[in-house]
């Protein structure tokens, strides 16, 4: 399948599970004298065509950031890339950067509907035990990740779920999506209740990427490729197991909904010797990916977060060749 052609598949393709872990929303200034080398966060306002850093700290990584519902704080993590052995950590900040507060260790933030939570992972050096076709019994898995819950201030942290990753709160209800790394399934579940239910058939296990539509019902994610094929935009509705691919081509790492849940924006590139460009692709179209206007066309830009609201998207910027 050619690269960028857009398909509606009703069967799995024939790829690998778990391949890696995701990242979100980074940025570096274009147009320094000393640019920061670790990844930094940009604010863009797609009415106003308004780019600016929000970090500049060259000591530091910032990572995975996450509008606030109301859209009045970003929530982030941040690893300082000076310390001897450097630790992720969830921080928060106003939406112009300011204020900002240490939370907790862990990576990948995302708010509850209500902004008063915030669930994210935290690494986890013990493998996972998960099921094996082959012997029928428990495989040894890599070292993967738990899923926890805290207040927005950062307490009364407490265990969601084990062996999971890539969390995604519901816009509209009590309800995460996460990688089940046991289960080797994408999973939401319902944190009042406890309930988890399965959301994909066999063979469609993602590699991160999960974004809610606005309405709460769809979500998507990237499939990762097999071999030399390019990883696959999977869309997937929240309450049945028949994904479709939207999309076939060498995807970032995350994926985000416009607020009017017509669009999803990506990252891709075109071949290996190109950055990763911010490029919007239709939901309910054929259209091709269309570039987003005003980006650093010679950086790595792998991923956006898109404000509820539809006012604010941060994304990330590395340089490229890394």
């Amino acid at each position: 399948m050619a690269r960028h052609q857009l398909v509606d598949s009703p069967r799995p393709p024939q790829w690998p599970a778990l391949a890696g872990y995701y990242l979100c929303l980074l940025c570096i200034p274009s147009a320094q004298a000393a640019p920061p080398t670790g990844a930094q966060l940009y604010r863009w306002r797609p009415a106003a065509d308004e780019l600016r850093p929000l970090t500049t700290n060259p000591a530091a990584d910032y990572r995975s950031p996450a509008s606030s519902r109301d859209g009045q704080w970003i929530a982030y993590s941040k690893r300082n890339s000076s310390d001897n052995n450097p630790t992720t950590h969830i921080c928060v900040a106003r939406a112009d950067g300011s204020d900002e507060r240490e939370l907790a260790v862990g990576l990948s933030p995302t708010w509850s509907s209500d902004d008063q939570y915030i669930a994210f992972a935290r690494h986890n050096p013990q493998p996972a035990t998960a099921h094996s076709p082959a012997t029928q019994g428990p495989a040894i898995q890599p070292p993967t990740a738990d899923v926890y819950l805290m207040q927005r201030e950062g307490r009364n942290v407490s265990l969601l779920s084990r062996s999971a990753d890539s969390p995604r709160w519901s816009p509209v209800a009590p309800h995460v999506a996460l990688i089940d790394a046991d289960r080797r399934n994408l999973a939401v579940l319902n944190i009042i209740t406890m309930e988890r239910r399965q959301c994909l058939p066999e063979g469609w296990l993602p590699d991160g990427g999960i974004s809610w539509s606005p309405d709460g019902q769809q979500l998507c994610y990237r499939l990762p490729g097999y071999r030399d094929e390019p990883s696959s935009l999977i869309i997937v509705p929240a309450n049945a197991p028949t994904p479709r691919v939207r999309l076939q081509a060498d995807l970032g790492d995350s994926t985000t909904w416009s607020h009017d849940g017509k669009t999803i924006l990506v990252s891709l590139r075109t071949n290996r010797s190109s950055p990763f460009q911010l490029m919007l692709v239709q939901v309910n179209s054929q259209a091709p990916p269309t570039l987003v206007p005003g980006q650093p066309r010679d950086r790595n830009n792998e991923g956006a977060d898109w404000s509820p609201d539809g006012q604010l998207v941060i994304f990330s910027s590395r340089p490229f060749p890394d």
